[in-house]
């Protein structure tokens, strides 16, 4: 679980460094330098690659799925909500991870499911307000995208690893950012224009966070420990980054906060975490599913 808190923790500062400082920078090109970034650092792993061409190809297809359909669809819905909106829309994650386990294992789990929906309050709690946008349902079809496939995604990983043990979590992380950067590259240089590559120094410095820290190692980090806890914990801990961020935003970017609010839905997302600790692994059955 610990590397879950770490990548939690690192992806808590992205919410504000992305608002103040890349307001104007094309989202597209956002989402192909953080990956082509993380795919980078990895590239030093390639010459590990024992795959076998199945598993290739379905590692590159989830890192389409997990990281670039799921980055394109966030971002693009921007266009249509408010950033609060977005951030509300994207609460739904740990019910997408409960039923996407409960399809594959064919038997609900109902208390992963209760607690997922905990989780989902609790995160609510924080982040809800009044709903103005005109292109509501647009947007929130995008956001459920994103949060469908980044569910998937994880389970997905989950999955492959467990029935192949012999796959290192590096040379798999590898393949899923090639996969992750085949959409925001052909959005990228199919729409491009003259002043992409016009950014301040702040914005590099930022693009290169968000890319070798945030997703390169939060990503890596992600994967990592969801092989290691149960879908109820993987499902509860995806809103943690809610409280988390908000938190990051009260403290190092100065943002005003419903602090009682935020304590209550921090307290009540923490539980749902804790009693999902307690339940019964049985994520080995996603190996024959």
């Amino acid at each position: 679980m610990i590397a879950l808190i770490i990548a939690t923790l690192i992806w808590a500062f992205s919410f504000g460094l992305i608002k103040y400082n890349l307001a104007n920078v094309d989202s597209n090109f956002i989402t192909f330098i953080r990956l082509f970034l993380a795919f980078f650092i990895f590239l030093p792993y390639v010459k590990e690659l024992k795959l076998g061409r199945q598993n290739f190809f379905k590692l590159i297809g989830n890192g389409v799925l997990q990281f670039g359909l799921m980055y394109e669809a966030y971002n693009y819905s921007f266009k249509y909500l408010q950033a609060y909106e977005v951030a509300l829309f994207t609460i739904f994650t740990p019910l997408y991870v409960t039923l996407y386990c409960d399809l594959l294992r064919k038997k609900i789990n109902t208390k992963f499911l209760l607690y997922s929906l905990l989780s989902v309050i609790g995160a609510g709690v924080i982040v809800y307000t009044k709903l103005s946008s005109v292109n509501l349902w647009l947007g929130f079809l995008l956001t459920q995208i994103a949060n469908i496939s980044f569910s998937i995604g994880q389970i997905n990983y989950k999955k492959i690893m467990l029935k192949n043990p012999t796959i290192t979590d590096k040379e798999a992380m590898l393949t899923m950012y090639f996969g992750g950067l085949l959409i925001p590259a052909i959005l990228t240089f199919t729409s491009a224009n003259e002043n992409l590559f016009l950014l301040s120094r702040n914005e590099i410095i930022v693009l290169f966070y968000l890319g070798i820290i945030a997703s390169g190692i939060g990503f890596f980090l992600w994967n990592y420990g969801i092989k290691r806890v149960n879908s109820g914990i993987i499902s509860t801990f995806n809103n943690l980054k809610i409280p988390a961020g908000f938190f990051a935003s009260l403290i190092f970017f100065n943002e005003r906060i419903d602090t009682i609010r935020l304590i209550i839905g921090s307290g009540i997302i923490i539980i749902s975490i804790f009693l999902s600790s307690k339940g019964k692994n049985n994520d080995e059955k996603l190996e024959h599913s």
